[in-house]
């Protein structure tokens, strides 16, 4: 699998562990973790017409979530997202978990 396929599992992974994404649409989850990526990965579109197309989600209704779920990925206590990170962190894994994450998502 691509990095960056390997990046969004991770993400959404982390998603699947919190309680502010219980009841959200496994839709909205997966575009969340490919707008996450792609933001991570610095795509210079955070979300493309394409995207939205396909999805029927517009960057206005993600970005919210994108920036809980870099809330999440910069914490250090919590041991779902520990042990993700070093689930990720691992060669198998390509080393995902150790991507940079920016102080902002713009």
């Amino acid at each position: 699998q691509t990095k960056e396929t390997l990046l969004a599992r991770y993400i959404l992974e982390i998603m699947q562990s919190c309680e502010h994404f219980y009841g959200v649409t496994a839709a909205l989850q997966a575009s969340v973790a490919v707008m996450v990526t792609r933001i991570l990965k610095g795509k210079k579109e955070k979300w493309t017409k394409d995207l939205a197309g396909y999805t029927q989600f517009t960057e206005e209704q993600l970005y919210p979530y994108a920036l809980h779920v870099r809330s999440m990925l910069l914490e250090e206590d919590r041991e779902e997202t520990k042990f993700m990170r070093r689930k990720y962190g691992s060669d198998l894994f390509q080393g995902v978990a150790h991507v940079h994450i920016p102080s902002s998502f713009k």
